[in-house]
């Protein structure tokens, strides 16, 4: 049977899993996921993850060399990278301020965080390419 369309509801979909925020899965494709973040206050921050070639186990989550992106929809959010999770962690790596009609492309490569650091709850829809085969998806328990 084919798949027929659909309209999605973003309120009525479910918290999925939590990255230290809460994370709605909207849609699955076989090679990319696409979800939506809409409950980011003020503050509130990702875990560090990882797209990098090799887990190194120094941040929470490993999706291995994906590409990712963000599209802020409300609210200023602050998408740090590097490679040293401490320094993302602090806030003392690189990184960028989004702000509505931004869009951020996280290529592999690279460890990230994003922190709201604006005034009013970040809202942003997300789509990243599944782990590729040969690489193992990690998530710390406890996380979701």
């Amino acid at each position: 049977m084919k798949t027929k369309p659909k309209v999605l509801t973003v309120k009525k979909v479910s918290t999925s899993y939590n990255i230290s925020v809460p994370i709605k899965h909207l849609i699955d494709f076989p090679n990319l996921e696409i979800g939506m973040c809409v409950e980011m206050g003020p503050n509130m921050e990702t875990v560090v993850f990882s797209m990098e070639e090799e887990d190194d186990k120094t941040f929470t989550t490993y999706y291995g060399p994906c590409h990712e992106l963000y599209y802020v929809i409300e609210g200023e959010l602050t998408m740090y990278w590097g490679k040293d999770a401490e320094k993302l962690r602090s806030g003392t790596s690189e990184k960028f301020v989004m702000h509505p009609g931004d869009i951020g492309h996280w290529v592999p490569g690279w460890k990230y965080r994003a922190k709201n650091t604006g005034t009013v709850p970040v809202k942003f829809l997300y789509c990243i390419t599944r782990t590729p085969p040969g690489y193992k998806y990690r998530r710390t328990p406890g996380l979701g």
